[in-house]
């Protein structure tokens, strides 16, 4: 008996040291075609769940049981690769790229297909894609992503519009822009830009640029006019569709994912038109008799110290008959120092979470812009809440709510005395522009300015303004039920109610300018005013689907998409202005 037990024990024994036994595995991984390390190869031991990575230089090691001899080798874009492992434990391994992987992109009324079952183009950009350029407006990321597509900033202007143009420009007068569409909703896309074409104009933005580019999942394009065909004649310039973030499934909402992003982004101005440097302020090469004048077109430059602009006429003033000096030479720069360093600051924090029924995400973001023009700004808060839930295994439901709060400080563009950038390109070549900016200097103010024909531009930036003030709302609910819910076969009728609203108050005031009878510039006497403005947009969407598919075997299957649309639109613009304001500095 003892003896039977000693070699059953024996026996144990040498199994258990033969079923630890370990061994030594390293090898390399490269491109079969090109030769070069791949980095972040997936290497696992077939039926255990040991493995490892490659490293930089395409290497990785392993110890793995003397049982197993088989590598499972995974890398994204290349075909997965059975390694058997030789008794040297060492291998070199290459690597083919496999076959892109089958992608479902969102088509019309927010209906997910996959790509190679359309015929039309469609092409995505994913959320990583949209976010990593750190850009204030979903379209500007877009740049360089998209075929075929044109994408125009307005402007460096904080809050200024930005066009896309998907299929060319098809009207010299109408509108050019595609349709844009969230979560299978139209949303507003307008403008309500202030002011005449050139003289006074303002550029208010365009709404589709106020969304979040964090709230954004995927963006869709689709070009063909059989992709829009869904959407009538307002898409005949093409749809954006827009998918929002709806929280992340399949997890425990007691571990809710929580993401913090802060980003900080500068700018300037990158070119600007050329100007001449040979002559300076004057006209018909006569600088001394014209030192109020605004024009080039004095003598040549020479390095001599000259006086400039007015002399102060005023006898209560402590500049009295004072005048001022300096070196008759071209500034390169003046220009250029009109502008200052813009910085936009971007803070964004979301929390999502699910399990298996239901999705849940809460998002919140809040920009802040300064321009590359002085006083000119943007302050941009959202919130978002999007989510799903599964009722049961046929009655499906989603939601997504956003509200967005913005207001701006913007700036008049085109010609005439409201638009600061008119002034400054008719500045002398030889006056700095950046003395201008202290308006409490007697030599800048309106009396004594160095001419009567243009305005001090800080004038217009400091003393006038135009500012926006935007609330913001868009959302929808969706409900999806499956009538047959069958292996094969299944009737999915869905309804999506959807809304987006906009309210727009602007205020655009001037102040009203006199100068001093004693000044050299005639009494001129600029006009103030008060204009309100208030512009309402909404648009209300909802959709009725019945949607039937049959797959009849692995290569054949069926599908029918029957519905009903109902969208109403409207408008509303109303403006109340006072003309000829008579006290200072009122706004």
């Amino acid at each position: 008996m003892m003896k039977r037990l000693f070699t059953s024990l024996f026996m144990l024994v040498i199994a258990m040291s033969s079923a630890f036994s370990q061994r030594q595995v390293t090898g390399n991984i490269t491109d079969e075609e090109s030769g070069e390390s791949l980095i972040g190869v997936n290497v696992l031991v077939k039926g255990t769940s040991i493995g490892t990575i490659t490293d930089f230089d395409g290497n990785f090691e392993l110890t793995i049981p003397d049982a197993r001899n088989v590598l499972m080798v995974s890398y994204t874009g290349y075909a997965t690769k059975e390694v058997d492992i030789p008794a040297s434990g060492i291998v070199a391994i290459t690597m083919s790229e496999g076959v892109t992987l089958e992608t479902a992109v969102v088509t019309a009324l927010g209906i997910s297909r996959d790509e190679k079952a359309l015929s039309y183009s469609v092409q995505q950009v994913k959320s990583e894609d949209i976010v990593a350029t750190q850009t204030r407006s979903p379209l500007e990321a877009l740049k360089g992503k998209i075929a075929g597509v044109q994408i125009i900033t307005a402007s460096g202007a904080p809050g200024a519009s930005t066009n896309v143009k998907l299929r060319g420009v098809s009207s010299f007068t109408g509108n050019n822009e595609p349709l844009f569409v969230v979560d299978g909703v139209p949303v507003n896309n307008v403008s309500n830009n202030g002011g005449g074409t050139l003289t006074g104009a303002v550029d208010g933005g365009n709404a589709i640029s106020d969304l979040n580019p964090e709230d954004i999942e995927s963006i869709n394009v689709l070009k063909g006019a059989s992709a829009a065909a869904l959407y009538g004649s307002r898409a005949a310039n093409g749809v954006i569709l827009i998918t929002t973030k709806k929280g992340q499934g399949a997890q425990n909402l007691a571990k809710a994912k929580v993401e913090f992003g802060q980003s900080f982004t500068f700018e300037r101005v990158l070119l600007l038109p050329e100007f001449q440097n040979q002559f300076g302020q004057g006209q018909n090469g006569d600088n001394q008799s014209f030192l109020n004048d605004q024009e080039s077109w004095g003598d040549a430059f020479d390095g001599s110290t000259r006086p400039y602009g007015s002399i102060i006429g005023d006898p209560s003033n402590e500049f009295f008959n004072k005048q001022r000096y300096k070196i008759y030479q071209p500034l390169d720069d003046n220009i250029r120092e009109f502008f200052d360093i813009g910085l936009t600051s971007t803070t964004n924090l979301s929390v999502s979470g699910g399990n298996a029924k239901s999705s849940l995400r809460i998002g919140g973001s809040y920009t802040d812009q300064e321009g590359i023009v002085a006083n000119t700004s943007l302050k941009r808060g959202t919130v978002s809440l999007s989510g799903t839930h599964d009722f049961n295994d046929r009655f499906k439901g989603a939601v997504s709510f956003n509200y967005i709060k913005q207001q701006n400080d913007l700036v008049v563009n085109g010609q005439g005395g409201e638009a600061p950038l008119s002034q400054v390109l008719q500045t002398s070549r030889d006056i700095s522009l950046r003395e201008q900016r202290d308006l409490s200097n007697i030599y800048n103010s309106v009396d004594w300015y160095y001419t009567p024909f243009i305005q001090n531009p800080y004038y217009n930036l400091f003393e006038d303004g135009y500012t926006k003030d935007l609330d913001r709302f868009y959302g929808n609910v969706n409900l999806s039920y499956d009538v047959l819910k069958l292996d094969k076969q299944s009737l999915v009728l869905g309804a999506t109610l959807g809304a987006d609203v906009i309210t727009d108050d602007r205020r655009r005031f001037k102040e009203r300018r006199i100068a001093s009878g004693l000044s050299p510039n005639g009494n001129a006497d600029e006009v103030g005013f008060i204009r309100d403005e208030s512009y309402t947009n909404n648009q209300f969407d909802v959709n009725f689907t019945a949607n039937y598919t049959h797959q009849i075997n692995n290569d054949l299957g069926a599908n029918l998409l029957v519905g009903g649309n109902f969208n109403e639109r409207s408008s509303k613009a109303f403006q109340a202005s006072v003309l000829g304001t008579t006290l200072p500095n009122f706004s």
